[in-house]
């Protein structure tokens, strides 16, 4: 069973915001087998810590400034690996509908704000996720994963404009290709410290969910008891 927490600072021509994230949760079960390669599946859910509408000085922002996208999601995967390489596929599907972000270009009015899609009401379309991955221990208690992480979205997002005409954003659905690395160092039974990186090489023409990096870098911490 895992539990992640998560949280965002942005900082950019539109403002700063800092805001609580998202509530990931899933249990992981590993099929047992006698040969060297192991399988296993994945069930959880991503459960918003605020509704995708941050401010900064009283007006909306778009999403790349937000800290969650707002809707409650499912996740699901199922992997194979061994004492090298994985690979993964998984599922991730919006639950909750819209959410109650109220970003429109016009209501702020400024040449900035026109590089961001409009994302009032935003409803995102699930995602098909393809991973393969290939881990070496370098030294001891260090284990190093590099790979590539593919994802399809499924579907053209939509929004409301302003008289609240649900629209389809064109383009934002289609594939997303990343390199990824992971680095773990086990300090002691319980404690492990490392760093997820990664960054895109293939993206879709438009990103309104604001997921899109050229380049991600997250440190961090794990407890297992």
């Amino acid at each position: 069973m895992q539990v992640k927490l998560t949280a965002n600072y942005a900082n950019g021509s539109l403002g700063s915001v800092t805001g609580p994230g998202d509530i990931f949760l899933s249990g992981l079960y590993t099929i047992k087998s006698a040969s060297a390669w192991s399988t296993s599946t994945l069930l959880g859910a991503k459960l918003p810590l605020n509704n995708g509408n941050l401010k900064s000085n009283g007006l909306a922002l778009p999403m790349q400034y937000q800290s969650s996208l707002g809707t409650v999601d499912l996740v699901s995967g199922l992997s194979t690996s061994n004492d090298h390489w994985q690979f993964a596929a998984g599922w991730q599907q919006p639950l909750s509908g819209s959410n109650k972000n109220q970003f429109l270009p016009v209501h702020l009015n400024n040449d900035d704000s026109k590089n961001y899609p409009p994302s009032k009401s935003f409803n995102g379309k699930g995602n098909l996720l393809l991973r393969a991955a290939y881990t070496c221990n370098p030294i001891n208690k260090l284990s190093v994963n590099g790979g590539l992480l593919a994802i399809y979205h499924l579907a053209d997002d939509t929004y409301t404009d302003i008289s609240d005409n649900r629209l389809t954003i064109i383009g934002s659905s289609g594939p997303t290709l990343n390199i990824t690395l992971l680095a773990t160092l086990r300090l002691n039974e319980k404690t492990t410290i490392g760093f997820n990186a990664g960054s895109p090489l293939i993206f879709r023409d438009v990103r309104p969910d604001g997921l899109t990096r050229k380049f991600v870098f997250a440190p961090e911490i794990s407890w297992n008891f």
